[in-house]
């Protein structure tokens, strides 16, 4: 009856290891320049060690995308469909690009200033590679004048929407580690 229940114990604790919890992440933007096609050192790009955002958890995937209020302001001839904001797993670790480009002003052929929503989360699928960094870049699709800013992403906020699974806490690989031992010497006794 004792291994029985310890194996109770080690199947729910493995089920809660598993499965993954839901988070909304808010990123600010405000006066981040776009200046070159992607890659270009004068872009803005920043990463962020997503266990630092949320400590506990691990093994993130962005599953959901949504920004609201995001002002584009060109420069020159620039047009403000030319401005993108990549959302990347990408790391010496891997060789496949894992990302999410967004480009709120899409359809918006001309220069000036314009604000940008997308009307609610849209899907997404970017899985962090183990290092847990989710990189952002903000980049031009056409550098109208190399090595200078073509626009600036004045403000707004992107929402981004998180999967991760909680870090199991050292109890929880006990109670594995009791269950399997119990496995093993049932095995034997059998």
């Amino acid at each position: 009856m004792k291994i029985r229940g310890l194996l109770i114990a080690s199947l729910a604790a493995l089920a809660a290891i598993s499965s993954a919890d839901t988070f909304l992440v808010p990123v600010t933007f405000t006066l981040a320049p776009s200046v070159d096609g992607l890659y270009d050192p004068d872009n803005t790009d920043v990463s962020f060690d997503m266990t630092a955002v949320l400590p506990g958890y691990q093994n993130f995937s962005i599953t959901g995308i949504q920004w609201d209020d995001i002002v584009i302001e060109t420069i020159g001839n620039s047009w403000l469909s030319d401005v993108v904001i990549s959302f990347e797993a990408t790391s010496a670790e891997t060789t496949v690009a894992n990302f999410y480009d967004s480009n709120p002003g899409t359809g918006d052929d001309a220069s000036g200033t314009g604000s940008y929503s997308s009307g609610g989360l849209l899907p997404a699928s970017v899985d962090l590679d183990p290092d847990n960094m989710l990189r952002i870049h903000i980049w031009e699709i056409f550098d109208d004048v190399a090595g200078a800013a073509d626009a600036t992403v004045v403000s707004g906020i992107y929402t981004l929407q998180f999967e991760a699974t909680p870090v199991p806490e050292p109890a929880t690989l006990v109670a594995l580690g009791i269950g399997a031992a119990a496995l093993v010497r049932r095995r034997k006794k059998k």
